[in-house]
């Protein structure tokens, strides 16, 4: 197919760099608050092992992206395969901070590496495929259930969610908390901005999906700069690839 190999590489580069910045997220975690995503105490020495997970998977990463350029090849599938075995080791054993992105990259590591025992053409297309529908189907789900939720059709969510320790900023926060009109318009504009990708991937014109896609891509940065939230930019990315591709498929599309 048409730019598929173009396709694919750019969405296992994302998805690498998400891996990336994942663990030096991680990494940075002060040994102090080790316990709230790793509590266990059955291992010694609990924090040379969090920091050790993290340091291969950041390691890995970088390998895997200077090999990208023989995505095809064992020398870099087999760094690849290892990140999917570090950053499952990783997610199962954090009971804290878990988020959205962590569930999308993990199942894109896990996705992308179980097509390598299919042919070339084959395993690229159906990972980017099965990703491209994995970020669809969230995006509609997240946006059904704002629009189904009392709380986020009154629109006043926002400040409370911005004045949290972990997710918020104070001074945000309390201007949202002033300006109840503009609290409402950001809650609606996240829901319509989700649902407008199911209702963009439904019809007939690229350049409309293209532009729902950079929306979301704005709402992601936002998140990631008003609650810290930052591998979310440098994952669900990852798979606007395969939505591009998928409905240009859909409706013969020429890419």
């Amino acid at each position: 197919m048409h730019n598929l190999h173009l396709y694919y590489k750019i969405s296992v580069s994302i998805l690498l760099l998400s891996g990336f910045v994942s663990g030096a997220e991680l990494l940075s975690v002060p040994k102090k608050y080790v316990n709230f995503v790793y509590p266990t105490t059955e291992v010694k020495s609990k924090y040379l092992r969090w920091a050790a997970v993290q340091a291969i998977q950041v390691v890995l990463c970088v390998m895997a992206f200077v090999l990208i350029i023989g995505y095809d090849t064992v020398y870099f599938r087999i760094p690849f395969v290892l990140i999917a075995a570090v950053n499952l080791y990783s997610y199962q054993i954090r009971t804290g901070g878990k988020d959205g992105s962590d569930q999308v990259r993990l199942i894109g590591y896990l996705s992308y590496s179980l097509c390598f025992l299919l042919s070339s053409n084959t395993g690229e297309l159906l990972s980017i495929y099965f990703m491209g529908l994995q970020v669809i189907l969230g995006y509609t789900t997240s946006g059904i259930m704002k629009l189904t939720s009392p709380y986020w059709r009154k629109g006043n969510v926002l400040a409370g969610i911005l004045g949290t320790y972990s997710y918020g900023i104070p001074k945000v926060s309390g201007f949202l908390a002033k300006h109840p009109v503009i609290e409402k318009a950001c809650s609606y504009s996240a829901m319509v901005m989700m649902l407008a990708v199911i209702v963009s991937f439904c019809l007939p014109f690229q350049s409309l999906l293209i532009v729902t896609l950079a929306l979301m891509l704005s709402f992601h940065l936002a998140t990631s700069i008003l609650m810290g939230l930052n591998d979310f930019i440098v994952t669900f990315p990852m798979a606007y690839p395969g939505i591009i591709l998928l409905h240009a498929q859909l409706f013969g599309i020429p890419l």
